[in-house]
């Protein structure tokens, strides 16, 4: 659950001390107690504990954890400066902070207690929690001289804190309101509620009990000023868990599996599964993965290619023969010889006129069909600013090109039905004279066509192994190539048809460069697709490689498909990974997995089913969770926050999770220890 603590508040002020002098006011600490939500704050007055003002709030507040402490003005080899220190509400800690107060009743403004004699005065200090101011002029380090302490650091605004938290070995932060329990001070800001309870901190923990309290605070991911990036707690599956982080463990047997069955079986529709990983189902993952990933790559390089793929479609849609132009030539000669002796030549002029050439507009399609998908893409006008200029360009720009292209379309019909015309009447004057008609050959077409054709089978001639894309992935690299055919099988392949599919002739055609006929031919044997003309041009392949270029071993494909299910994952609600260190070597589970798992409890539920010890132990979650099995043999299923080390069943019993997880981890602490000396033989020799 989230707690939420205050644990530097000042309830009396110390004669000549540093602090303001004002009246105790029991009705401010209920006000602000009830307006913060606070569970749990601790009395810390300058250098001073009064045992009387502290029973008193302790007989008065009784639905808030309250705890004793001190700020003390500490002197040590790392310099002098204030720190907080916290106790349970215990006889022994209060005997001990009032033992001190009267020690430190002679202390002025400047004086400060020597380590040593705090260590002397406080013989339990290592039971306490330890603030150290951070980040002002009084600001002290944790002193060398103190050992074994639960320290963390004390700030005062939400930025310091941010910044302390974001490093990666710092310290963990506190923000606590540092304020007066009173109605009539001076400094005003020491006691406006409204600014105070802006100054908390949030923590997870089982409860507001002082043990689970400084456990939970040891770890920043526990800690935060924010109340929603610190996990609470539901019930799920009848167990109380963390929403964010949980570990499961036990023997085999002991239920775990059941355990996320019934999770899933609560919570359909929001589960994401990673069972163990079967060597099946990562193949058809990864297998999955990679071609999602090098179909994207093969779209960016058709879009690089679009003119020369529009060209080709326009080719092999054409059904009109190339022009033989010897034929034409001889036809030519013939009609020259019956014009000069033909009585009708004067008289029928028309066998001397020429058809109208037909124009090509496909392109134009093409052009008006890229602008219009602009046009409708919302993507591209949220991406830039200040779109309406040229998005009102661009429709103007399209309006104009499509009534050029309707005007071009309409006069190629108009072109086609003279024409069709023209060559019924020289028909039917032939039929009646005799008189042979002039051959037609459409010159800018043909030799636009045969351009076309030796354009693009050099373009074909330069298809080579190419890498179209490169993606870094968690350390690896996917990358995706394209080749040319070189064997029948390999061309087969890339369309997608069997392997007594007939494919040799083509492939010869593709081969000596002539790749205008090839794809015709491909089209006439219903083997080509001009929609996606890929796969006719070029073979392609997409690997997974280490960084160094060398293909995967299959427990690094294991990882890599694991880590890629992980962000699928994030689709979900609730995340189940159940034993996920197969094939994992640890150092892939401590450097790569358990950050990334970590990551994912920040963002979702997540519970993990493990047998490794290295992914267990360092996994730290927000919760641990235990199946066992009771003397019935029944499943058994005890749950609590990892840092209280206090698991809870549902019957309410508690247990020590260091037994359970050692069981679970090491068979035992037996094994744990003969597991060292292992290590240290082997260290030794």
């Amino acid at each position: 659950m989230t707690i939420k603590i205050d644990f530097h508040l000042h309830t009396v002020s110390k004669e000549g001390g540093k602090d303001e002098n004002f009246d105790f006011s029991l009705e401010w600490l209920k006000t602000y107690l009830h307006e913060s939500r606070i569970d749990a704050f601790a009395v810390t007055n300058h250098n001073t504990f009064d045992i009387s003002n502290f029973r008193e709030i302790l007989n008065e507040i009784d639905d808030v954890k309250v705890y004793p402490g001190m700020e003390l003005d500490l002197i040590s080899q790392n310099g002098k400066g204030h720190v907080n220190i916290i106790f349970p509400n215990d006889v022994k800690y209060l005997n001990e902070l009032e033992y001190v107060s009267n020690k430190m009743v002679s202390f002025s403004k400047e004086d400060a207690v020597q380590v040593q004699d705090f260590v002397n005065w406080f013989p339990s200090y290592q039971d306490g929690i330890f603030v150290f101011e951070t980040g002002k002029a009084n600001s002290m380090r944790e002193p060398v001289e103190l050992s074994d302490i639960t320290a963390v650091a004390g700030v005062q605004n939400g930025l310091k804190f941010q910044k302390i938290w974001n490093e990666e070995k710092g310290v963990v932060p506190v923000l606590f309101s540092d304020g007066h329990a009173t109605e009539n001070g001076s400094s005003k800001g020491r006691s406006d509620i409204d600014k105070l309870k802006e100054k908390n901190t949030y923590i997870q923990a089982d409860n507001a009990e002082f043990s689970s309290i400084k456990n939970a605070i040891q770890n920043k991911n526990n800690v935060n000023i924010v109340p929603g990036l610190v996990h609470d707690t539901s019930i799920i599956a009848g167990v109380t868990v963390s929403t964010g982080l949980n570990l499961i463990v036990g023997r085999r047997g002991s239920g775990k599996t059941v355990f996320l069955d019934k999770i899933e079986q609560d919570n359909p529709g929001k589960i994401y599964r990673i069972s163990q990983f079967e060597s099946t189902k990562l193949d058809q993952f990864l297998a999955r993965e990679q071609k999602d990933r090098g179909d994207l790559a093969i779209k960016k390089w058709e879009i690089d290619n679009q003119n020369v793929l529009e060209a080709i479609r326009q080719l092999i849609e054409d059904d009109t023969p190339s022009a033989n132009i010897d034929n034409y030539l001889e036809k030519l000669k013939d009609y020259a010889t019956d014009y000069v002796t033909s009585q009708t030549k004067n008289k029928v002029t028309l066998f001397s006129e020429q058809s109208f050439d037909i124009l090509n507009w496909n392109w134009v399609e093409s052009s008006l069909r890229n602008m219009k998908n602009i046009i409708d893409s919302n993507q591209v006008w949220n991406y830039i600013e200040d779109t309406s200029n040229y998005r009102n360009s661009l429709i103007e720009l399209y309006e104009k090109v499509k009534n050029k292209y309707w005007q071009g379309m309409l006069d190629n019909r108009l072109k086609s039905a003279v024409n069709e015309t023209i060559k019924s009447i020289k028909t039917y004057v032939q039929s009646i004279t005799g008189q042979r008609i002039l051959p037609e050959l459409n010159f800018q077409a043909d030799f636009r066509q045969r351009l076309l054709e030796k354009t693009l089978n050099i373009w074909g001639e330069q298809l080579s192994e190419d890498t179209v894309d490169e993606q870094l992935v968690w350390g690896y690299k996917i990358v995706t190539s394209i080749n040319s055919y070189q064997t029948a099988h390999q061309l087969q392949e890339g369309l997608g048809k069997s392997s007594n599919t007939r494919v040799a002739d083509a492939l010869s055609l593709y081969h000596s460069g002539n790749l205008s006929d090839y794809l015709k031919l491909l089209k006439k044997r219903m083997l080509l697709n001009p929609s996606n003309l890929t796969p006719a041009l070029v073979q392609r392949k997409t690997d997974l490689l280490t960084e160094d270029g060398k293909i995967a071993s299959g427990g690094q494909a294991v990882a890599l498909a694991l880590t890629l299910s992980l962000e699928e994952a994030t689709s979900k609600d609730i995340i189940l990974v159940d034993e996920p260190e197969a094939s994992l070597d640890n150092a892939f589970i401590k450097n790569k997995l358990i950050p990334k798992l970590q990551g994912l409890g920040h963002q979702k539920t997540v519970f993990v089913i493990t047998h490794n010890s290295t992914l267990g132990t360092l996994l730290k979650p927000d919760y641990l969770i235990v199946a066992k099995k009771d003397e019935q043999g029944d499943h058994k299923i005890i749950s609590g926050e990892y840092s209280s080390k206090i698991l809870t069943g549902v019957d309410g019993q508690n247990y020590s999770s260091f037994d359970d997880f050692i069981d679970a981890m090491e068979a035992g602490f037996d094994t744990f220890k003969q597991k060292g000396d292992v290590y240290d033989e082997l260290q030794n020799k």
